[in-house]
């Protein structure tokens, strides 16, 4: 190995375009994001206590009514947490955000 080399592989090259000017930051669904932010751990819980799914699957319900949501959407999402809650197979107090991912891939 040459010492030579191993000072070049410091070396970082800045792109231009053909005129000589700088590339530009990336724009649109390329452009580089913030990171997310986890609104969750932020957020409390509208379930208190150790509820059997029966009763998790109702206190869900009431709260989307009461904050309005469509009784389409209402359909959909008490349908997801369902299939979710079988999946699951234990009581829903015991589901970590780890297994909603697990769920979700």
């Amino acid at each position: 190995m040459h010492p030579e080399n191993d000072q070049q592989s410091d070396v970082h090259f800045v792109q231009t375009y053909n005129d000589g000017s700088l590339y530009r930051p990336a724009a649109g669904r390329s452009a580089p994001r913030a990171a997310v932010e986890d609104y969750a751990a932020t957020a409390h819980s509208v379930v208190t206590g150790k509820p059997t799914a029966d009763e998790f699957l109702r206190v869900i319900h009431r709260e989307l009514k009461i904050r309005f949501f469509a009784q389409s959407t209402i359909k959909d999402y008490m349908g997801a947490v369902r299939r979710f809650l079988i999946w699951f197979g234990r009581v829903p107090h015991q589901a970590t955000r780890e297994d909603v991912r697990e769920y979700l891939e």
